[in-house]
């Protein structure tokens, strides 16, 4: 997701409302290849999933923002 959210940026510099939220979900998104090394409380998994709602709501935002124009 950092990676992403850093391509996008080059493009709008409205992304790095969202920047922080992207590099914590990364982990997410490599982790569970390796179930292993995943080791999740409760707390950190809906800390996760409110950032990635968040992070979600932005990019509908974008998309819609984009239709309009």
């Amino acid at each position: 997701m950092r990676v992403l959210c850093e391509l996008c940026l080059n493009n709008d510099k409205a992304f790095f409302e969202i920047y922080d939220d992207a590099v914590l979900l990364t982990p997410y998104a490599v982790i569970p290849r390796y179930p292993a090394e995943l080791r999740l409380i409760e707390r950190d998994a809906a800390d996760a999933v409110e950032r990635a709602e968040k992070v979600m709501a932005f990019a509908v935002a974008r998309i819609s923002l984009e239709d309009s124009l």
